[in-house]
């Protein structure tokens, strides 16, 4: 999918402040794990046709792909909280967002916003962000969040699909495809998650994935969804995994349906009062 999703052991936050520890320099270095072996985004899946997914978005730092992320709201876009740590007044000129596309080269169907604010989970170890948007998304239906306690959702062994634009090879050379592309992954239990992750507070995340099958760097902010009958659901965020699609290491989400995560969001930077044209929409 991209180049950023977060791996075991590295900081929270990958950031956009400088070429040497952003997201900039992810574009060229973080694909590769402690080993030198390039880690993948979407593992094993597929290209998607155009306009399936039209609540997917894209961060992009000075008009390139870096992260996914979602459409909450006609201003609000869901995405992982390392994708936009570090954005200040400075640089946040350099962070767009687009909506509704499905080739990053061709812009069909896209929507460009720039951001006016963001808000990030504050509750330990979490990994979770809300983009306010400079102007709304027209004409595309936002995401569906799972109520509080829906636990069906995220019953081990259901199958989950994972889109974003990531790294599809794990084993040679990174390949960063133009298409988006998705993957199906069984849910794992919560005994079997925090297993493979003992080092970290798992309270905020589920996991899901198995050996072929995963997510990666770079799809990081991107969505995690499970179709129940007509309804399809944002169950999670793409987050961090130690390696990608490997046996026993599945990939970490952010599990949307805890109401003290969504309760934590507070605000960490807005833009500046003189340089905004209206009112920004508070948490």
């Amino acid at each position: 999918m991209s180049i950023s999703r977060k791996r075991k052991g590295q900081a929270l936050a990958l950031g956009i402040l400088g070429f040497g520890a952003g997201l900039i320099a992810a574009g060229t270095s973080a694909a590769s794990d402690g080993h030198g072996q390039v880690g993948p985004l979407i593992i094993g899946g597929t290209e998607v046709p155009r306009g399936k997914y039209p609540f997917m978005a894209s961060v992009q730092i000075d008009g390139k792909h870096r992260c996914g992320g979602s459409l909450l709201s006609s201003t609000l876009v869901i995405t992982a909280a390392h994708c936009v740590e570090g954005v200040n007044d400075k640089n946040a000129h350099r962070l767009s967002v687009t909506v509704g596309q499905t080739l990053l080269s061709d812009g069909i169907g896209s929507q460009r916003r720039g951001i006016r604010a963001i808000d990030a989970s504050t509750l330990d170890d979490s990994d979770l962000a809300l983009v306010t948007l400079d102007a709304p998304v027209e004409g595309i239906v936002p995401v569906t969040l799972p109520t509080a306690g829906a636990d069906a959702l995220y019953r081990p062994g259901q199958m989950a699909t994972v889109i974003g634009w990531g790294n599809t090879d794990s084993q040679s050379f990174p390949y960063y495809p133009d298409r988006l592309r998705e993957v199906d992954v069984p849910i794992v239990s919560m005994d079997e998650c925090a297993i493979s992750y003992s080092d970290h507070d798992m309270s905020t995340y589920f996991c899901a994935g198995v050996r072929g099958k995963d997510s990666c760097q770079g799809d990081s902010g991107g969505p995690i969804i499970r179709a129940i009958g007509a309804r399809v659901y944002q169950i999670g965020v793409v987050s961090f995994g130690d390696g990608c699609a490997d046996q026993g290491a599945p990939g970490a989400y952010v599990n949307l349906s805890l109401p003290s995560l969504l309760d934590s969001l507070d605000r960490v930077w807005e833009k500046p009062a003189d340089q905004q044209t209206g009112a920004v929409a508070r948490r």
